[in-house]
């Protein structure tokens, strides 16, 4: 293992060894080095092949504790680099693959850890965030780098208690939901979804811990089953607007199905409204509250 005197260096170790005269500088291009600042201060280690860092590598604080610590294959950074504090606590996690970002990011932010996950460098998927106690505490998607779709925010025992919708990175729509008043009773809308909470099984509102308003019901598929109204927690049993829909089904002429919903009997749209392809596949679908 050889010394070497480097003037400065970076997390990923590009070295440039044009800094150094001949006399200076003794570099084993393949095989391990260990590279110093000054005459004692070791700054990284690692293997070289044909003069360029390759394989695993360390670099570290000038107090000598680990800095950061990685993998190159073929030259390029590869699996996952771990990134520390000088006490040694984990700061960021990154996972590689042929010199980009692969999968997820991990950041330990305090008490909170973030993992975003990356495709060739770019955002993609869902970015998820953590509570100390390692329950969710949001999930957002993302699409090519951008916020895309429904997020959703979760108290400390697991509760979504806020909705967003993104589309191409801006917010389109937010609704708090799941929430308390100041005597932690129920206040607000409430929504009790499926379990991968994707359909609303429940929605109706609270005022100050009592039921208030409509209690809907819906089967799996988003399909209203029942609406119950309520007043300061008393159920209205005369009230008119709870009746029973009509399911409308709208054919292509070769007989498959074109649209499914239902309606009052006013006609007014209630519940899901899917609408098929030819080939029997949904092609969009729409869930109307009355």
């Amino acid at each position: 293992m050889n010394k070497i005197c480097i003037i400065s260096f970076n997390l990923f170790i590009f070295i440039t060894f044009s800094s150094f005269s001949q006399e200076d500088v003794k570099i084993n291009p393949n095989g391990y080095n260990i590279f110093y600042e000054g005459d004692s201060t070791k700054v990284s280690e690692g293997t070289m092949r044909n003069g360029k860092p390759d394989g695993y590598w360390k670099n570290f604080y000038s107090s000598g504790a680990l800095k950061s610590e990685g993998n190159r294959k073929d030259f390029d950074l590869d699996s996952i680099w771990k990134f520390y504090d000088e006490e040694g606590k984990i700061l960021l996690e990154i996972t590689y693959k042929a010199g980009k970002k692969n999968g997820f990011r991990t950041t330990h932010q305090g008490a909170e850890i973030i993992k975003e996950n990356f495709v060739n460098d770019v955002k993609h998927g869902n970015t998820l965030v953590f509570y100390a106690n390692k329950k969710i505490k949001s999930r957002t998607p993302f699409v090519n780098g951008f916020e895309e779709g429904r997020a959703r925010e979760y108290n400390i025992d697991g509760n979504i208690i806020q909705l967003i919708t993104y589309k191409k990175g801006y917010i389109t729509d937010r609704e708090r939901i799941n929430r308390y008043d100041s005597d932690n009773m129920p206040h607000g809308s409430w929504k009790w979804f499926t379990d991968d909470e994707l359909v609303v099984l429940i929605d109706g509102n609270y005022k100050h811990g009592l039921k208030h308003g409509y209690f809907k019901e819906y089967d799996k598929d988003g399909n209203l089953i029942s609406a119950t109204k309520y007043i300061d927690g008393e159920k209205y049993e005369k009230a008119e607007e709870l009746q029973k829909l009509d399911i409308r089904t709208d054919y292509y002429p070769n007989g498959k199905v074109k649209v499914v919903a239902t309606y009052t009997k006013d006609g007014i749209p209630e519940g899901v409204r899917r609408e098929y392809n030819e080939q029997g596949q949904v092609e969009k679908s729409f869930i109307f509250r009355y």
